[in-house]
């Protein structure tokens, strides 16, 4: 328990959370600005507009998730911490980059699909 606790009040775990609370926040966003109620992309195809907003967001949280991941790694190394320990969380920040990978791999495939009208 003790070991727990001084995982979660660490500066890295920190990071970790910006980048998963960060991967929310973009869905969250991301889903509602693309609501075809509010009328926000009018301009041409709106699902070639759709698929473009998810891609970028999601594009741009890669990057963060890169960033964090390499800043993280580098204050550990510097700190001189367990191996075990940078490992554990550059998996967490794998796991978001593939996830994010995954998405952008996925949402291409549907954007060459689309038929410009």
């Amino acid at each position: 328990m003790e070991m727990m606790e001084q995982y979660l009040n660490e500066q890295y775990f920190s990071y970790l959370l910006i980048v998963v609370g960060a991967y929310f926040l973009v869905w969250l966003i991301t889903f509602i600005l693309t609501r075809p109620s509010l009328n926000l992309l009018k301009a041409g195809n709106p699902y070639i507009g759709i698929c473009n907003f998810w891609l970028y967001t999601i594009l741009m949280h890669t990057l963060l998730t890169i960033g964090f991941s390499i800043l993280t790694c580098k204050m550990m190394v510097e700190n001189q911490r367990e191996p075990v320990d940078v490992i554990v969380y550059n998996i967490g920040f794998f796991i978001c980059f593939l996830i994010n990978i995954l998405v952008i791999a996925r949402l291409a495939g549907k954007k060459s699909k689309i038929t410009v009208i």
